[in-house]
């Protein structure tokens, strides 16, 4: 019975031993990873002008507003270390722009990402489309989804008429 447990107990140290050999280059290029450096962005704060007409069962409404850009320092995830953002309407503070409440669902459109606006370089070539998403709250769940032109249009008569904005900035990272 000893020599079984033994036995076991060799096989068990032989495969976490060679688990941690394996994993060892996939800890290392993560810890690396974490800690390489992300650079600054120069222009830390951006307010972006825009007007947006929608169309609601028939009602035309303009918006003219402000998005506010600014920067939140890094966060870091298992991905690596990232710059952080913000943006928000500057008549209200949010997020994004509430439209309607239909049928227990909150209807808004979404402006883009502030990493647009700011000049990341991995949205330099994105042409911004404001959408609308719905989230809707069942007690203590909410769901979130995003609707087409067309679904907009035919389930809620949501149509987006003109949508002018101010472009990104060009932006440098030190």
């Amino acid at each position: 019975m000893k020599i079984i447990k033994r036995i076991l107990i060799a096989i068990v140290a032989v495969i976490l031993a060679i688990s941690i050999i394996l994993m060892l280059p996939v800890i290392f290029f993560n810890i690396a990873y974490l800690f390489t450096p992300v650079a600054r962005p120069e222009i830390t704060y951006g307010e972006f002008p825009f007007t947006l007409v929608y169309e609601i069962e028939g009602e035309v409404i303009t918006i003219n507003d402000v998005y506010v850009c600014k920067f939140d320092g890094f966060t870091t995830n298992t991905a690596g270390k990232f710059r952080e953002w913000k943006g928000y309407l500057k008549s209200n503070g949010n997020e994004d722009l509430f439209v309607t409440e239909i049928d227990g669902l909150d209807i808004y459109i979404i402006i883009g990402p502030p990493e647009y606006y700011m000049g990341e370089e991995q949205y330099s070539y994105s042409n911004i489309i404001p959408s609308f998403y719905c989230i809707e709250k069942t007690g203590k769940h909410t769901h979130s989804y995003h609707l087409t032109t067309e679904e907009a249009y035919s389930q809620y008569s949501l149509k987006l008429l003109e949508w002018e904005l101010s472009q990104p900035i060009t932006n440098t990272f030190k």
